[in-house]
C-alpha cells in the first residue's frame, strides 16, 4: 500500500478511535479502557487475581485457558489489567503492567516491549538472551532493581500491546466490577500484606493469544527460545507471567517442557458463564451507559443463545456455548446501533438477523455496499488474512496491507475496502496491521465461508510459501532453504494459476528457487554433453552416465 493511502487508513483508524460510547464492543475483545463496560467475569478475575498473589516465585507462569470465543482476551485486557491498575495485587505499585500478543516474531516482540514498557535496553536484553534464558531473567531482575522509580505508562496505539505501571487511579475513578471481585483496595497498592513496602520490584508480562506462537511463528527455534525466555522470566521471579491460550492449543504446548509444568501447576480454565453472569453481560453495560431495554429482549437473546425456558441460575451443565458469546456481542452492538431514544428494542435486535445471523448480515451488507472491483478486492483481502495449519485448523492472521502487491491491491481502493469492513466492527486495524476482528467470523459468514473451502489447498500453499521465504529471508537468503523437487512445482503451478497475489518476499522466494532449478538443469546438460565429447566409445556405453 502506497503511503499516501496508509496514512489515510491509519488517519480513519484515529477518527474512529476518538468515538466513544459504545458500551458492546462487537467482536473486537475489551480493551482496559472498557473495563467500565465489562461485565459477567467478576467472579473469574477475582480467582485470577487471588492465584497471582498467591503464586510463588518458582512456580512459573499462570496459563489462562479457554475455547475459543469465550471472553479469554476480554478479561485478560479489560478484567486483569483493570484489576491491577486498581490495586487488586498487595505490594504491586509501580509494576509496569505488559500485555501483547506473540505475533510471527515472538521474540522481537518480548524484546521490544520489555525495552518501552519497563525501560530497559533492547540491546543489552538481546545479549543477554543469547546467553541463555537464565541470564536473560537474571538481567531483568537486576534492570529492576536499578531502576526502582516507574517510568512514565507508554502509550502505543497498537491494540496488541497495552503497557500501564501499577498506581492509583486517576481521581475520580471508583472501582470496576474486577476490583469488587477480587476484594481488594487501592489503598493496598504498593504495600506488601504485612503493610511493608514490597520487597522487589517486578514485571507483570501477559502474554494473550499464545496459540499465535504455532500459528504465526514458523521458526521453531524462535518459538522455543520465546518459550524459554517467558518461563525463566516466571520462575526466577522477575516477573508475574499470565498466558492466554486457545484451548485447541493444549496439545501443541506438551512438546515443550516449560509449558508442561505451568499447565501441571498454573492451569486456569475458563469456562462457559452462568445465567446470571449472562444475564450481566446482556443488561450491564446499557444500565452502565444509561440505556434501558426493552421488556422481553434480554429473555429473547438468551432464548436465542439457546438458554432453555426454566434453567435455573446455578444449574448443572454449560447454559450456552462459549463460542456464541461473540456473536451476542456483535448482536448486542448492532441492536444498540439501532436504538430508539435511550431503549434497546425488540425491533431493532430482529433487524439484525438475530443471534445466528446478525454477523453474515452485516459483514454481507457491507460486502454488497462495494462495486464489483471492491468485492474482489475484499474476497482477496480478507483470504490474506486467513491461514489453514499443518493440522488444517483455521486461524486468523494479521496482514500488513502495505506489503500486498499494488496489481491485485490498489492503494486507494484497498483501503476503501478494509475501512468498510473496520467500520461495520468486522476487522481491527493497528499502526501497521489488519486482522479478522474475531475468530468466529471465519465460521459465521457463510461467503466467507465458502471462500475459505473452494481455496483450502491455496491457503494451504500459501502459508508454506510464506514461512519459508520469511525462513530465507532471516539466514541472509541461504540458497539451501529455496524450494526444489516436487514442492517447488507444486508452488510455481499454484502461482501461476491467476489468483495467488503474492508479496515481493514470495514472488522473489519463488523466482530464485526457479532460477536455482533452470542453473541446475542447464549445469547437468553442460556435463553430459562435456561427457558425449570426451567418450570416444559412447555408443556402447550404458546410459545415463552413472
Amino acid at each position: 500500500m502506497r503511503p499516501r493511502a496508509a496514512d489515510r487508513w491509519r488517519a480513519g483508524r484515529a477518527g474512529r478511535a476518538r468515538v466513544g460510547g459504545r458500551p458492546y464492543r462487537g467482536l473486537s475483545a475489551y480493551e482496559p479502557e472498557d473495563a467500565r463496560w465489562f461485565f459477567g467475569r467478576e467472579h473469574a478475575v477475582g480467582v485470577l487475581v487471588a492465584r497471582l498473589a498467591g503464586r510463588p516465585d518458582e512456580r512459573g507462569p499462570l496459563t489462562v485457558v479457554a475455547p475459543s470465543g469465550a471472553g479469554k482476551s476480554s478479561l485478560l485486557r479489560a478484567g486483569l489489567l483493570a484489576a491491577l491498575r486498581r490495586g487488586a495485587l498487595p505490594g504491586a505499585q509501580g509494576w509496569p503492567v505488559l500485555l501483547f500478543v506473540p505475533g510471527e516474531r515472538p521474540v522481537d516482540e518480548l524484546l521490544g516491549r520489555m525495552g518501552d514498557g519497563a525501560g530497559m535496553d533492547v540491546l543489552a536484553l538481546a545479549r543477554s538472551l543469547r546467553q541463555g534464558p537464565g541470564e536473560f531473567a537474571a538481567h531483568v531482575r537486576a534492570a529492576l532493581a536499578s531502576n526502582p522509580t516507574p517510568s512514565p505508562a507508554a502509550h502505543d496505539p497498537n491494540p496488541s500491546l497495552v503497557t500501564h505501571d501499577l498506581g492509583p487511579s486517576p481521581a475520580g475513578a471508583g472501582p470496576s466490577p474486577a476490583a469488587h471481585a477480587s476484594g481488594a483496595s487501592p489503598a493496598g497498592a504498593g504495600l506488601g500484606p504485612s503493610g511493608e513496602p514490597a520487597a522487589g520490584r517486578r514485571v507483570v508480562l501477559v502474554v494473550d493469544q499464545l496459540e499465535q506462537v504455532f500459528t504465526l511463528c514458523s521458526d521453531p527455534a524462535e518459538r522455543h527460545t520465546f518459550l524459554a525466555a517467558v518461563h525463566a522470566l516466571a520462575t526466577s521471579g522477575a516477573a508475574l507471567v499470565v498466558l492466554g491460550l486457545r484451548a485447541g492449543f493444549y496439545g501443541h504446548c506438551l512438546a515443550y517442557p516449560e509449558l508442561v509444568g505451568s499447565l501441571r501447576d498454573g492451569h486456569l480454565p475458563l469456562g462457559p458463564l452462568t445465567l446470571p453472569e449472562l444475564r450481566e453481560i446482556i443488561a450491564g453495560p446499557a444500565r452502565a451507559a444509561g440505556l434501558t431495554m426493552e421488556p422481553g429482549l434480554a429473555e429473547l437473546l438468551l432464548r436465542d443463545m439457546g438458554v432453555l425456558p426454566g434453567t435455573a441460575d446455578y444449574g448443572t451443565g454449560p447454559v450456552h456455548e462459549p463460542g456464541a458469546l461473540p456473536l451476542l456481542s456483535h448482536t448486542l452492538l448492532a441492536t444498540w446501533a439501532r436504538r430508539r431514544g435511550n431503549t434497546l428494542t425488540v425491533d431493532g435486535y430482529r433487524s439484525t438477523g438475530g443471534i445466528s445471523g446478525a454477523v453474515a448480515a452485516t459483514a454481507e451488507h457491507v460486502y454488497r455496499g462495494l462495486d464489483p472491483h471492491g468485492q474482489e478486492i475484499a474476497r482477496r483481502v480478507l483470504l490474506q488474512m486467513v491461514c489453514v495449519g499443518e493440522d488444517n485448523v483455521e486461524a486468523r492472521r494479521p496482514v500488513d496491507l502495505r506489503s500486498l502487491p499494488e496489481p491485485h491491491f490498489p492503494a486507494a481502493a484497498t483501503a476503501e475496502v478494509v475501512e468498510s469492513f473496520a467500520r461495520a466492527r468486522l476487522l481491527t486495524l493497528d499502526a501497521e496491521h489488519a486482522q479478522l476482528a474475531h475468530e468466529a467470523l471465519l465460521r459465521a459468514w457463510p461467503r466467507l465461508r465458502e471462500w475459505i473451502l473452494a481455496d483450502r489447498a491455496g491457503l494451504r500453499t500459501r502459508r508454506q510459501l510464506r514461512e519459508a521465504a520469511e525462513a530465507w529471508r532471516r539466514e541472509g537468503r541461504d540458497p539451501s532453504l529455496l524450494f526444489r523437487g516436487t514442492r517447488l512445482q507444486s508452488a510455481h503451478d499454484w502461482a501461476a494459476s491467476g489468483d495467488t497475489a503474492l508479496t515481493g518476499l514470495e514472488q522473489e522466494f519463488l523466482d530464485a528457487g526457479l532460477a536455482a532449478r533452470a542453473a541446475e538443469e542447464a549445469g547437468a546438460r553442460r556435463r553430459c554433453a562435456a561427457w558425449w565429447r570426451c567418450s570416444p566409445c559412447c555408443w556402447c556405453w550404458p546410459w545415463p552416465p552413472r
